[in-house]
Order: C-alpha cells, then structure tokens, then sequence
C-alpha cells in the first residue's frame, strides 16, 4: 500500500532521523499523518482514521530477542492477553509534579530523577495520593470493561512507572491502599530495582539489560486495552500513541508549572 511503501522509503532513505512526534506538544498520531499525507501515503480527507502513529512505530522499532523474551515472560508470568488488561502510568520523579522542584534523590544522592525517589515522609505520601487517583481514574473510566461481579473474571491492571517502590506498594495485595477491593487487581512486571532513566543513567556501567524494564513497561502497556497516563512526562502518552486505544484517560496535568489531579478522557489526538 502507499502507507507502507512511504514507511518503508523512510527506512531506506537517507534521513537519518525522522521525527514521528512534534517538537512542541508530543506524540501525536494528528501530526504523524499530516506528514505522510505531505508525502503521499494518506489521503488528506482521511486524516486521523484510523490511526497511523502506532502502525508507523511498529514497522520502525521492534524488539530484539532478549527484550522480546522480557515482555513474553512478564505477560505469560501476570496472565495478560492483549486487548484484555488495562494499564496506568505514573510519572512521579519529575519536576514538574513538584512544581518545578528537583526534589533530592534516594538516599540524598543527587535527584530523584536520576537516583530515584525517596519513598519515606512527604514524597512517599504524595506519590500513593497520586496513584490512588490514577488508579480510581481507570477503574471509574466509563469504556474500560473492569466493572465487574465476578471477581475470577476481574480484567486486571498493569501498574507501570518510574517509581518502583509506589509500584511495589499498590501491587502488593496486602499492602496495597486498594486490599480488599473487588474491583481492582493492580499487577506489574519485577520492581525490585530502581528505574532507570535514559536521560540521566547514562555510560558503560549501565548494560542494555539495565533498561529493559522501561521498554517492557512501554510494550505491555501498548498491548492495554485502556490506557490510564500521567500528564507529567511523555511516557505513558507515547504508549497510548502508540496503542491507538480508544479508551484513553489522564489522572494528571500541569498548568503554569503547577501539577494537579485530574480524571480526563481523551480522545487520540488529545495530548
């Protein structure tokens, strides 16, 4: 077809980089089309349906080997079929969720988003108060299927974030601030390390194995059926993107540098 054949030129060109998100609002699947319509690959009148964002991502970026066993084993380990879980994001070692402060690190050492996040006092409140919304907002959204009776038939949630601790808390079924909750069943893949950070956790010390965990966090989280992300950061935006999820929901956003909760649905090219 001529979307194919205008992705697969892409590849073969020249150009080595080829921007698929815009430089001032993010991923959005509006600006991926008006691209390859300038190309030729989507007829103009057709723009925006069905999506073409996820398609794109998919013919450019596919997981190697060992990063594929990664996402199958932590998909067969929590039971996901594609299509039959959702998923919530939370972002909460950037700045901006602090108003625009760096907040310190684990351990005092450096910040919280290059060390990870103090999981004690003030920090540790605000990033379950956070999630709890998040995970209220997902569960409340009127097209995700997780109302239900029948709890062996509870469609589960995939917790995914840049803090592991909050992730561990909210996937313990004892612990979690949701225990005994019939409607919410909050799995995740093995948080027993820090996130890293592409940004920050740079240099030779850090094997690609290191950052798998983002990478299957981002592929489990496509597979979702609905989507439930954080407005801070571009994570979970990009993998609801590359999705194509109609159900599409965010628990957070910012305004003037100042982050509020929030429960808002969205259609694909909100941001």
């Amino acid at each position: 077809s001529a979307f194919e054949g205008a992705v697969r030129d892409l590849v073969r060109s020249e150009e080595k980089v080829y921007r698929i998100s815009n430089p001032a609002t993010g991923f959005s699947d509006r600006y991926v089309q008006e691209r390859l319509a300038a190309r030729g690959a989507v007829p103009r009148s057709g723009l925006f349906d069905p999506p073409v964002f996820g398609p794109v991502f998919r013919r450019m970026f596919r997981p190697g080997p060992a990063l594929l066993e990664s996402i199958e084993n932590v998909a067969a380990k929590n039971g996901l079929r594609v299509g039959r879980y959702s998923a919530v994001h939370l972002r909460l070692r950037h700045p901006l969720g602090w108003g625009g402060r760096r907040v310190a690190g684990r351990d005092g050492n450096g910040t919280a988003d290059r060390s990870g996040l103090r999981f004690s006092g003030k920090e540790k409140s605000s990033a379950i108060n956070i999630a709890v919304n998040a995970i209220e907002c997902a569960v409340g959204n009127p097209a995700s299927p997780m109302t239900v009776t029948n709890t062996n038939a509870l469609e589960p949630l995939y917790l995914f974030s840049d803090s592991n601790d909050t992730v561990a808390l909210l996937a313990n079924p004892e612990a979690s601030p949701f225990a005994g909750h019939r409607k919410v069943r909050i799995l995740s893949r093995d948080v027993s390390s820090e996130a890293l950070h592409l940004a920050y956790n740079k240099g030779s010390q850090y094997p690609p194995a290191d950052f798998f965990g983002m990478f299957v966090d981002l592929f489990i989280a496509v597979g979702a059926r609905c989507i439930t992300f954080d407005g801070i950061g571009r994570f979970g935006l990009l993998a609801s993107t590359i999705s194509g999820a109609k159900c599409r929901a965010r628990h957070r956003g910012a305004v003037r540098g100042v982050s509020s909760m929030v429960c808002q649905r969205l259609g694909l090219n909100h941001t």
